[in-house]
């Protein structure tokens, strides 16, 4: 079985996993209440993370998103994406490495819900994208050096749709399931004897695997 199979396999299971668990608590007449009791509502406002099962939890799709609710079944989603990493080497042939990398992008989602009121909340959403990201390199001996700059800059809207179940009235857990449409431009500049620039174009169609999220509302 391929990993995107086990993927939607796994998402199945949890599907049915929550909708008998909803299905059998309202069977059993434990709850007052009809309506499942959520935060699903005008002025919500809802702090995501994504579940990562290497990482426990990571910032949702690589980044912090804050969510506000315009009505029940609508909501806006505002996130940033950003990354700082350096690294040095030097072997014991004195030959030495040195790495910087930096990224940025936000995303601005617009999100619907199809029946706020259901045990699951299924749900659906669009909206832009941009990044930017920067790699410097730099290598070097006793013999020779080298340098290389890569910037990559990226634009594009996804579409998306999902899942939420709620644990309690402020946390929830979800799936989502997407696709992107971008334009990518790449530059590199690399230097050794002399300099050599290459750019590329791309319009480019993907789409991505499983998010499984953690909600907190407030």
């Amino acid at each position: 079985m391929t990993q995107s199979n086990r993927l939607r396999c796994l998402v199945a299971v949890w599907i049915l996993s929550v909708w008998g668990f909803s299905t059998a608590a309202a069977q059993s007449g434990e709850t007052t209440s009809a309506k499942p009791k959520n935060s699903l509502e005008k002025g919500a406002w809802a702090l995501q993370f994504q579940i990562d099962s290497d990482r426990i939890l990571t910032s949702y799709g690589g980044s912090v998103a804050l969510k506000r609710h315009v009505s029940p079944r609508s909501a806006y989603r505002v996130g940033f994406d950003y990354g700082l990493s350096t690294q040095d080497q030097e072997s014991a042939t004195s030959a030495k490495t040195d790495m910087n990398y930096q990224n940025f992008g936000m995303f601005v989602h617009y999100l619907r819900y199809t029946d706020p009121e259901s045990p699951v909340h299924f749900f659906w959403g669009t909206g832009p994208f941009g990044s930017f990201s920067r790699t410097e390199n730099s290598q070097s001996d006793s013999h020779q050096s080298s340098e290389s700059v890569a910037k990559t800059w990226s634009v594009g809207i996804d579409g998306r749709v999902g899942v939420e179940w709620f644990a309690t009235r402020t946390l929830s857990f979800h799936a989502e399931y997407f696709g992107t449409a971008s334009y990518q431009r790449s530059e590199l500049s690399a230097t050794t004897v002399e300099t050599v620039e290459v750019t590329q174009d791309q319009w480019r169609l993907t789409r991505g695997p499983v998010v499984f999220g953690l909600s907190a509302y407030f």
